[in-house]
């Protein structure tokens, strides 16, 4: 990479940049609040999520910065490395102090007054931020940039004008390159700011420090610093298609320009908007992915495709045509604003098709801003996806989760193919050592067709990933696996499956004692009599769940001889509803569904 600057004392306060000249009457201080984070610190999430929601209460007042680094930011195998030499640097700071994760500087000052080390925990961010906010500054500064999109050169103009005298001779510039959505692994994701989460389970990085581009990682010397002097400097940098193992996406850049009276103390800070050129085109929009699908089991689809401007002019409209498996394609009219190389994520209307074993989803963009695109050759995208292999022949669903050590962390949902949940468990206990623990439930769902299953981590290392090996398993009413998962997942694993239109009401064939069951009357209203034949003696119970798979009651009858049997159940106080009757004996369980209707 390449960094050149030059210095210069103007004797006015005039400029011809385009977000300058900078201003030149006394103003109140901004807030740089510089987080010190890692990809597996479970808490930093809320920290990403405090520091937005400040920046967000004071626009173009406080700014945020994630530099990640120390030991919740080293990498494991297979890990993306967010580390910068720059950011060990500021966190090397003598006075910044950091003793956890995550912890920030706000204005690399101390708050209170009475502290000893500018890094502070989360919870103190706001009022420090406030704090800053009401003080004079005696340097206002502000900055523009241009990036040639071909030979990916920034050049970054700032000025520092200065509406008083600084206590310091010489002060200190710092010009920080941040990238935003960087997508990768975040510990601690879904549970402290789910917001940020992407479909596939990864987290969304924002703000994360990538280069200082002035030299020296915490500022590079600028005077004089007396009332009335303008200070301008011009940088020059080559931004590298990687640094580090992160690819530097060019659309998703920030400039932050920082001066402060030394090392501490920031004095102002402001963003520098980036402005692009070398564009070839000026109206053209290309689809640049399209999100996978999961096996699924419907003959309906809401697609969601990445559109991406490749041209000078802001993409504010466009025609997108879009068929599966050569079926009568739909248009969805796209309104909206995507700036020059920026990317939107655009979810077409639901689309019929008739599924098959696999299936070819096409998009194509036909018009944009109203006319033709520049350049079509990127306008068309496909993909494939299958029909689902998980099948179950009936409503009587087993989910059985081995947790790892972590219960807590674990919870399931079912779904309808509406996306209306159906059931739900979770957490569980948390274990006292690395190791496992089954945990089964019984779940029936209301008739044939499509539903889904999801198993989540709160932590976002699934449930088996050294902590115990961890897995799940569902079960259709006969003990036939309808889904596996080895429990190695982010934070989530998930499988749509298929009820077929055998939805028998009852299981027997996996109780070998058993050679009928049945259950009257039903729907029931008071009560319910249970009707079985045993053919041998077994100890028998019976066990009542409702359709979350919660268990209702447990009854031990004892043993029993040979023959028929039946048992009263009072269902009097149960809500209306389905349920479901299990015999267990010690040759198997066998069920049998039924329905409450006061």
């Amino acid at each position: 990479m390449k960094k050149l600057f030059t210095l210069a004392l103007l004797a006015c306060a005039g400029s011809a940049f385009a977000q300058l000249p900078v201003s030149t009457q006394p103003s109140l201080k901004n807030a740089l609040i510089e987080e010190f984070t890692g990809i597996n610190c479970v808490y930093c999430p809320d920290g990403h999520k405090i520091a937005a929601q400040i920046v967000a209460a004071n626009p173009n007042r406080a700014f945020a910065v994630n530099i990640h680094t120390g030991g919740f930011a080293t990498p494991s195998a297979g890990q993306p490395d967010f580390r910068t030499t720059d950011g060990t640097a500021i966190a090397a700071i003598p006075t910044m102090g950091i003793t956890g994760y995550p912890q920030g500087a706000v204005n690399r000052a101390f708050y209170p007054t009475t502290a000893t080390a500018m890094a502070m925990s989360r919870g103190s961010w706001t009022a420090a931020v406030n704090a800053q906010l009401t003080q004079s500054a005696y340097a206002n500064i502000a900055g523009a940039a241009t990036l040639d999109i071909n030979t990916r050169v920034l050049t970054v103009d700032i000025e520092v004008y200065y509406t008083a005298n600084s206590p310091a001779a010489t002060n200190k510039l710092t010009v920080m390159l941040l990238q935003n959505n960087i997508n990768g692994p975040q510990t601690g994701g879904a549970q402290f700011n789910p917001t940020m989460v992407n479909p596939d389970g990864s987290y969304r990085h924002m703000k994360a420090l990538r280069d200082v581009i002035t030299t020296g990682a915490t500022g590079q010397d600028i005077t004089p610093t007396t009332q009335g002097s303008l200070v301008t400097q011009t940088l020059t940098y080559t931004i590298p298609a990687t640094i580090g193992t992160l690819p530097v996406d060019l659309s998703n850049l920030e400039i932050l320009a920082v001066v402060s009276e030394g090392v501490t103390n920031v004095i102002n800070v402001a963003k520098a908007p980036i402005s692009y050129t070398g564009f070839t085109t000026t109206n053209n929009a290309a689809v640049t992915s399209l999100n996978s699908i999961e096996d699924i089991c419907v003959n309906t689809l809401s697609p969601t495709i990445q559109i991406k401007n490749n041209g000078s002019a802001a993409v504010t409209s466009a025609d997108i045509t879009y068929s599966i498996n050569g079926g009568t394609p739909s248009t969805y009219n796209y309104t909206g604003s995507i700036n020059p190389l920026g990317t939107a994520s655009v979810t077409l209307p639901a689309i019929s098709f008739t599924l098959g074993a696999s299936n070819t989803l096409n998009v194509d963009v036909t018009t944009v801003n109203g006319g033709t695109d520049d350049d079509p050759s990127d306008n068309s995208g496909n993909t494939t996806f299958n029909s689902t292999t998980s099948t179950s022949p009936t409503v009587n669903l087993t989910l059985k989760i081995l947790q790892d050590r972590y219960g807590d962390e674990i919870t399931w949902k079912f779904f309808d193919d509406a996306g209306t949940q159906l059931a739900n468990g979770g957490p569980y206990a948390q274990l006292s050592a690395n190791g496992t623990l089954m945990n089964t439930h019984n779940v029936v769902v209301p008739a044939s067709g499509c539903y889904r299953v999801v198993v989540y981590d709160s932590y976002g290392d699934g449930i088996n990933s050294g902590y115990g090996a961890g897995n799940i398993t569902l079960l259709d009413g006969y003990g036939a696996q309808v889904y596996y998962n080895n429990g190695v997942f982010a934070s989530e694993a998930a499988r749509n499956f298929q009820v077929t239109g055998n939805t028998n009401t009852t299981g027997i064939q996996e109780n070998s004692s058993l050679t009928s069951l049945n259950i009257y009357p039903n729907p029931a209203q008071s009560t319910a009599m249970i009707a079985f034949d045993l053919k041998e003696t077994a100890q028998v119970n019976i066990r009542l769940t409702n359709s979350l798979g919660q268990v209702i009651s447990y009854e031990r009858l004892g043993q029993k001889a040979f023959g028929s049997h039946n048992h009263l159940m009072d269902v009097s106080a149960l809500p209306a509803g389905l349920y479901l009757a299990e015999i267990e004996t010690g040759n198997g369980t066998s069920f049998v569904k039924f329905t409450v209707a006061h």
